[in-house]
C-alpha cells in the first residue's frame, strides 16, 4: 500500500512541477525544471529570506557547491534537503 502511495505521489509531484515549474541550469549538467521561491526564515529572533529551489530528485542529482542559474543570476547550492518522497529542496546563496 505504501509503495503504491509513493508511486502516486511521484506522479503528482512530476505533474505539478511540469505545470508550475521554471527551468534553471545546473552547472554544466544542463536544464532542470522546478519551483524557485524566496522562503521566509526565522533564526535567533531575526527574520530573513533565503532563495530555494524545489525539484524532482529523479530528474538530476544536485550537490552542495554546484551552481544554479536562474534568469541572469547565478547561485551556489548551500544545502540539499529531501522530503523522503522524491522532492529535493536546494538552499541557495546568491553569488556576488
Amino acid at each position: 500500500m505504501a509503495d503504491t502511495f509513493a508511486k502516486n505521489m511521484a506522479v503528482v509531484d512530476k505533474s505539478l512541477l511540469n505545470a508550475l515549474g521554471e527551468t534553471v541550469s545546473i552547472g554544466v549538467k544542463g536544464p532542470l525544471v522546478g519551483v524557485f521561491e524566496d522562503e521566509t526564515i526565522f533564526e535567533l529572533d531575526m527574520q530573513g529570506v533565503q532563495h530555494v529551489f524545489y525539484y524532482r530528485e529523479a530528474d538530476m542529482p544536485v550537490f552542495i557547491g554546484e551552481s544554479l542559474t536562474y534568469g541572469a543570476t547565478v547561485y551556489t547550492v548551500r544545502n540539499v534537503e529531501t522530503d523522503g518522497l522524491g522532492v529535493g529542496k536546494l538552499v541557495l546563496s546568491e553569488n556576488d
